[in-house]
């Protein structure tokens, strides 16, 4: 088994109603890192190449850096917890990797350095 990473950051703001604390509007800069899984690799001998999965992540996360997730991202991923941001970037960045051999991605969200969050299917 292989496994890839490529790890990059943004910054946004977000509420989540209810919350005695994150009810307040704040931000956080976040870091996120996909991971790929394959047993399998491509006829070049990569999982994937490493520029297109960090491509991948930048024109993403270029959608939602500097602003306030409450308004950028729409149901099913609200509110915009690190749970459903994970889950949100997982959804998109699957689209993108519809390839034979077909590689397993996770998802890894960090609110803080020291606190995250991963979604994986």
């Amino acid at each position: 088994m292989w496994k890839v990473a490529v790890r990059q950051t943004f910054s946004a703001a977000h509420v989540i109603p209810g919350h005695p604390k994150c009810g307040r509007m704040h931000g956080h800069n976040y870091a996120v890192e996909l991971r790929l899984h394959s047993e399998e690799l491509n006829p070049m001998g990569f999982v994937i190449d490493f520029g297109e999965l960090k491509s991948y992540l930048s024109e993403l996360l270029g959608k939602i850096d500097h602003t306030y997730l409450n308004d950028s991202l729409e149901p099913p991923f609200l509110p915009p917890s690190a749970e459903k941001i994970s889950e949100y970037i997982h959804s998109q960045i699957s689209k993108k990797l519809d390839r034979s051999p077909a590689p397993h991605l996770s998802v890894r969200v960090w609110e803080t350095e020291s606190t995250w969050v991963e979604f994986t299917q």
